[in-house]
């Protein structure tokens, strides 16, 4: 019989994005289960503002207890899961760098993403909250120090001639050196996303030797848009790699529903990239936000379907269906067809036993509103006279009107559905937020669209 080869990633952390809709403790707990059962070997969890920071400023008003940590960390003691937290220290401080007290340390005054790396005071900031969550993370072997989008690097009266004469990547390290050297310090092993090296040297790369570094691409072909000789430019490096795939978050900013299928292909060509590079482990990312400010992408149970079947690709290979077939029985769901396609649509999933499995449920009537919604926008706005000349199209005005109807009859009770599935998994203002920006504003748009096609029609 020819020997089964282990999986190309011997780590499989889950990403838990926590400054968006952070779910109860009591749900994390149970998701944790399920990700556990599904092949998860541990967790990169983003805390941002549901951190109980000691500085109370920065705390969410839904922050986690230190006893709610504690009992997280506990959960995955037992089920031999490893925590990895992130925090970020460079770009994407949107949570500290929002308060009047840190403005001065922007990067650029309007921008509250970015840290200045030549302010004083940067790094000490940086290096306090390293410690405070450290504090209550006994026990970690490794952190992950984010590192990535550092849109505005070398913008401020000093950092630009900085890197005009040493170069950005030198501005960068800067940064991020006394960074690494205080983790190492601790005996933890830095991590960073990899997006800011893609064109450095491996010189320049080698230049963080002992941070493992994670490459984040979220498309259905990995390799598209990369630059020229970067895989190449990081194995010369020496550095140790780790993968970042996707599972939720990653389609679109606002998005409500985590397409099955989509993401699973984006694991898949991680593992055509697996066959010809090594990496140590692969971190599966669920986006909650793009970043502080933005809208809410899909929630957490929204996306249990996705990861369950991303994972079980990742451990076992196949096709997508192949991956489903064995996936849906941990869910309680019929293997035979994939959600969202014409036997199990969106606007009628059925029921099924994981935890959260009513609020997935909803966010599939939500996708099929707002498919219908843009159905009728689009049918409407490609016939209207000022995008066509004047001519009219009664067929196409009607069938707009049809679908904007539909939209507004899928979300006739979705704001109560929303409350009940949610209740105990997210937290109140997190609902309101969510039925606000999925619910009232998607009725609003249809509600539009169906009166500008009536106009038409009258017209």
């Amino acid at each position: 019989m020819t020997p089964v080869p282990p999986p190309p990633f011997h780590d499989r952390l889950v990403h838990l994005d926590l400054k968006g809709a952070p779910p109860t403790i009591d749900y994390l707990l149970s998701f944790m289960d399920t990700a556990a059962s599904a092949g998860a070997t541990g967790f990169l969890v983003e805390w941002e503002d549901s951190f109980p920071w000691s500085d109370r400023d920065l705390r969410s008003p839904t922050a986690y207890t230190e006893d709610e940590v504690r009992s997280f960390l506990d959960k995955a003691s037992r089920l031999g899961l490893e925590i990895v937290p992130l925090l970020q220290t460079f770009g994407h401080l949107e949570f500290v760098l929002k308060h009047p007290r840190f403005r001065r340390l922007r990067e650029k005054p309007e921008f509250l993403m970015d840290l200045c790396p030549l302010h004083d005071d940067s790094s000490p900031l940086v290096l306090r909250l390293v410690d405070d969550l450290c504090r209550l993370h006994p026990g970690i072997s490794r952190i992950h120090l984010g590192g990535d989008e550092v849109w505005s690097l070398a913008s401020c009266e000093k950092c630009a001639p900085f890197a005009g004469e040493h170069g950005r990547s030198a501005l960068y390290l800067h940064h991020m050196e006394p960074v690494f050297r205080h983790v190492r310090s601790l005996g933890l092993v830095p991590m960073v996303w990899d997006d800011m090296m893609r064109k450095w040297p491996p010189a320049e790369l080698r230049r963080m030797d002992g941070v493992q570094l994670v490459v984040w691409r979220y498309g259905v072909d990995i390799e598209a848009g990369l630059p020229d000789g970067m895989w190449d430019r990081f194995a010369d490096s020496g550095l140790d790699l780790l993968a970042a795939s996707a599972f939720k978050g990653a389609i679109a900013c606002d998005e409500v529903w985590a397409d099955v299928p989509r993401y699973a292909r984006n694991h898949l060509s991680w593992l055509r990239r697996a066959a010809r590079t090594s990496f140590s482990g692969i971190v599966l990312t669920g986006w909650s936000r793009y970043n502080h400010t933005t809208c809410l992408c899909e929630t957490l149970p929204a996306a249990v379907p996705s990861l369950v079947t991303c994972l079980d690709l990742l451990l076992h290979g196949g096709s997508v269906e192949d991956a489903w077939a064995r996936s849906a029985p941990l869910l309680g769901l019929p293997p035979e067809h994939l959600p969202g396609s014409p036997q199990m649509p969106t606007a009628s999933l059925p029921e099924a036993s994981f935890p959260g499995s009513a609020l997935w449920r909803v966010s599939g009537r939500l996708a099929a509103a707002r498919s219908a919604r843009w159905h009728a926008v689009d049918g409407i706005k490609h016939h209207l006279p000022e995008y066509n000349g004047g001519r009219r199209n009664l067929y196409e005005w009607l069938r707009g009107a049809e679908n904007a109807q539909k939209a507004l009859d899928i979300l006739l009770s979705a704001d109560a559905d929303i409350r009940s599935a949610a209740s105990g998994i997210l937290h109140d203002p997190d609902i309101e937020e969510l039925i606000q920006a999925k619910v009232v504003m998607e009725r609003r748009e249809a509600a539009a669209a169906k009166a500008r096609a009536e106009e038409a029609v009258a017209g």
